[in-house]
Formats: structure tokens, sequence, C-alpha cells
């Protein structure tokens, strides 16, 4: 069976800066002296900026390295649009430098992927909202997808519980907008943001998984924000090609989700 979205991908596709841990009130206080209140604020608002989004469409340009047995990192690259209606439409259309396209679509009730140069699709049940149906997509079925974290409706709460030291490090310019320029640590990854101040929202994020073998590194540019996009009726759906083959995500998550739900 053909492999869907053959890739090496897994690794670094996903915005992981979310772990689990417990707190005691000695924890809380040494953590917030680790925490530059002013780098905190920067964002949290940027983090409810987006996640009171109806819709949004973006468009953004992203990396990451793979790194090889030698210890050689190599960096692939990608071209993605995002679009979301909340709460439970999203389309994120994949271009990979190497010319190979790629997709997930949710539409509230299924999760369909695609693979162009592969000339296979596949579909899952799944009803909810966006936020359960990339979670699932990642979770269950083991699929890739990046920066659907960053989308999520509850990121201001994910950051604030999961953030363990932050620093304010510059205000600059990237292109012709006024940043901020802001870094902080989970237990898993450190990632620095470049917030467009006069807007609240990511122009710039680079993640490191400082626990990962060559401590890899994934970085996003993010350009055309739209916050009121006019959506066509096409724009939730999926339709293949006649040439191309459906193949299964895993038969065995899917009767599992199937007998959950009946």
């Amino acid at each position: 069976m053909k492999n869907l979205f053959l890739c090496t991908l897994i690794l670094l596709m996903s915005f992981t800066v979310l772990s689990t841990r417990g707190y005691t009130e000695n924890d809380s206080q040494s953590q917030n002296q680790l925490i530059d209140p002013d780098a905190m604020d920067i964002l949290m608002k940027m983090a409810v900026n987006i996640s009171s989004f109806k819709k949004f469409k973006v468009k953004v340009k992203s990396g990451y390295d793979a790194v090889q047995d030698d210890g050689q990192k190599i960096e692939f690259g990608s071209i993605r649009v995002i679009q979301y209606q909340r709460p439970d439409l999203c389309r994120y259309d994949v271009s990979e430098f190497d010319g190979d396209e790629k997709g997930f679509v949710f539409n509230g009730k299924e999760i369909m992927a695609f693979d162009v140069s592969q000339k296979i699709y596949a579909t899952a049940p799944k009803q909810g909202t966006c936020d359960e149906a990339t979670k699932y997509f990642k979770d269950e079925l083991d699929m890739p997808l990046a920066l659907s974290e960053l989308f999520s409706s509850s990121l201001p709460e994910k950051l604030a519980q999961k953030v363990t030291e932050g620093l304010f490090v510059e205000e600059g310019k990237l292109g012709d907008d006024p940043v901020s320029h802001v870094a902080f640590r989970t237990d898993e990854v450190d990632f620095q943001v470049w917030v467009n101040t006069k807007k609240n929202l990511p122009k710039k994020l680079i993640i490191t998984y400082k626990n990962s073998p060559g401590q890899p590194q994934f970085w996003a540019y993010f350009k055309d924000w739209d916050i009121s996009p006019r959506f066509k009726d096409t724009t939730f759906a999926y339709v293949p090609p006649k040439d191309f083959e459906k193949i299964a995500f895993s038969p065995v998550k899917i009767m599992e989700y199937k007998e959950e739900n009946n």
C-alpha cells in the first residue's frame, strides 16, 4: 500500500511547545522570576488575538532541519496557505520546495488529506471542531500538520501553562513591519517570535527542538494575514481527481473511532 505523505517531517512538523508538568507554589514563584512580564505580555496579546479570529487566511513560508546520521543538518521547506472558519472549517495547502503539493481539509464531519505527486488521498470520519480534528489527525492518525497548535483556540491557556522562561530581546523591523522580538523556553523546546507590534500577529517564528539529536530547528515567516477573507463554498471541500487512488490512514484507528461514536 502506498504511504500517504511520504516525507521526513514527522519530528518537526508541529508547533509543539507543550508538555505535561505539575507545579507547586514554589515552582510557580520560581518560574515567574524567569519570565519577563513584558515579553509574556507581548506573547499573550498575540495568542489572544489569533485565537479570537472567527476566520482568517495566512500564507507561510517555512523550513526545517533534517538531521543526518553523521550530524549534518539538511534544510527542507515549503509554502503553505492556511485558512480557518471557526469552529469547524479549516484547510492547509502545502507546496514543498521540491514541487510536491499536499493538503489537509476538514469540514466539521470528515478529515480529507491528499498528496498530488503520489496521486493519493485519504478520508477519515471526525465530527467536531478544527482543534479536535487537527489533534486527531496528528495524535491518532499519526500525521504531521505544521503550525496547527499555533492556531488552536486554546493557545493562550496552553502557553500560560507551559512557558517556563521568557525574555524580551529587542525592538526592530522585519521588512516594513515594526516587531518585538521575544524568546521563550518550555520543557521540550525553545522558541522565538517576532511579533508585529501594530497588529499583534506573528511575523516570524523559530522553534528549536532542544531535546532532539542535533537540536534541529523549524522556522516560519508569516505574510498576507487576512482576518476577513471571503471564502468560496468549495474552500473547505475536497474533490479528488479521477486518477487519484483512495487509501486508508490506519484501518485500526478508523474502526476504533467508528465504534466509539456508534
